[in-house]
């Protein structure tokens, strides 16, 4: 009889979409909101996507629109240009649209890392991220974390 009403308890959770599943990779760390400031490998500062409180070990991923997937775009375009692919040639609008995910798929790619088109902190590791506008530093160099 107990088997019986927690196969009923089960269907019922499921159907009601009530027992927890585990989620994706990326879903392990928090949303990125801002524009983040980092310092590369070669002691450069980079622009990175970061959360509020300036983590950058945040994700971003389609349907995201923030500073911080404007700043993931602004690397994109400015880092990947000359490579002659037109999906590495985004709108900077904010907004992480299909369009978006398709770049960061090819920078994946690029990087021999997993494509899945999420950005989090394998990707920002691994791709070249535009320098910040510093005094001493020029802006028109990309970079890599690691």
């Amino acid at each position: 009889m107990k088997r019986k009403i927690y196969s009923a308890l089960a269907a019922v959770g499921l159907t009601a979409g009530l027992l927890v599943t585990s989620g994706a990779p990326a879903s392990a760390s928090p949303g990125c909101t801002h524009k983040g400031l980092a310092v590369a490998s070669t002691g450069n500062i980079v622009a990175i996507p970061a959360t509020s409180s300036g983590d950058d070990h945040c994700h971003l991923q389609q349907g995201y629109a923030s500073a911080a997937v404007r700043t993931l775009q602004n690397s994109i375009n400015w880092c990947y240009r000359g490579r002659g692919e037109a999906v590495l040639k985004i709108a900077v609008d904010g907004n992480y649209g299909p369009a978006t995910k398709a770049a960061v798929k090819r920078v994946q790619q690029i990087a021999k890392i997993t494509a899945d088109g999420v950005y989090g902190p394998a990707t920002r590791d691994k791709m070249l991220h535009r320098q910040a506008a510093w005094e001493e530093q020029d802006p028109n160099v990309c970079r890599r974390l690691k």
